[in-house]
């Protein structure tokens, strides 16, 4: 009896030993996951609700043989306290993508709505469901990438934290939190993403892309970014980099203006032929 006694002990030791474990481990992926989505919530706070702004564009396309295509755009936004958020972006050259327009309509947690109007066709057309992972005009930016990264969109989990990556522009030896992101929506084309936040200016300095079938596919290395009249960091020079094809597509932005006053009207979908 005395045997049986010692092994029923024995047994429910293990059991609580067990249990113990499993709910530490389970406190840990609480805690990981609100770590990861109090820091990606704050660095969205840090940066939105600052009302309209307007900049000049480059976006340069290089192919792995060094070769260069370039493109100029201007850029729009409205993003208002109220929660609105939209973006336009307008070609101005060369000819062949000149008048071509993107206009996105933020969704808090949804797909944003997006419409793209192709001057040489003369109409206007409506980026939804699986499209949103084509790419856009030829870059390596899709229509997703370009969308509002809007926090209620994703699940959040804090990995660890790290020398930030691209950070020539701001303070040395940054400390970033490193996050992986997973995507709400069902016809994203990324399976996660892997996002480097810094802790001083709560900026974005590199995400990593993962299709669906989990490959590293894509990085975003963000070179550059700028302070504009002391209120607003905004990305300055950024470049999206696809591992598969070792093709490129940078994206610098100049001449931030946040003295324009758009309007909801600037940035309906009905305007965009005109």
């Amino acid at each position: 009896m005395k045997g049986s006694s010692f092994l029923v002990r024995a047994f429910w030791v293990g059991v609580a030993t067990c249990f113990g474990a499993l709910v530490a481990t389970a406190g840990e992926q609480v805690s990981s996951v609100d770590r990861g989505t109090e820091i990606a919530r704050a660095a969205e706070q840090s940066h939105s609700g600052f009302g309209s702004i307007s900049a000049e564009g480059l976006m340069t396309l290089r192919d792995p043989n060094g070769h260069e295509n370039e493109r100029r755009f201007d850029s729009h936004v409205l993003d208002d306290p109220e929660g609105y958020n939209r973006s336009l972006i307008e070609f101005v050259t060369p000819a062949e993508v000149k008048g071509v327009k993107l206009l996105t309509h933020g969704v808090a947690d949804g797909q944003d709505n997006q419409w793209i109007f192709l001057k040489s066709l003369g109409r206007v057309k409506r980026i939804s469901g699986a499209s949103s992972s084509n790419s856009f005009l030829g870059s390596e930016f899709s229509y997703e990438d370009l969308s509002s990264p809007k926090v209620e969109k994703f699940s959040f989990r804090w990995i660890n934290d790290e020398a930030c990556p691209n950070s020539s522009d701001v303070p040395s030896l940054l400390v970033c939190d490193v996050i992986e992101r997973t995507p709400l929506d069902e016809y994203s084309g990324y399976s996660k993403s892997v996002v480097w936040i810094d802790r001083t200016l709560l900026l974005t300095h590199q995400i990593d892309f993962y299709d669906k079938q989990g490959r590293h596919i894509k990085t975003l290395d963000v070179h550059r970014h700028e302070k504009v009249d002391e209120v607003l960091w905004r990305v300055r020079d950024a470049t999206m980099t696809n591992l598969l094809t070792q093709r490129s597509t940078q994206m610098n932005w100049s001449g931030f203006d946040l003295s324009q006053n758009y309007s909801l009207r600037d940035f309906d979908p009905r305007r965009l032929g005109r």
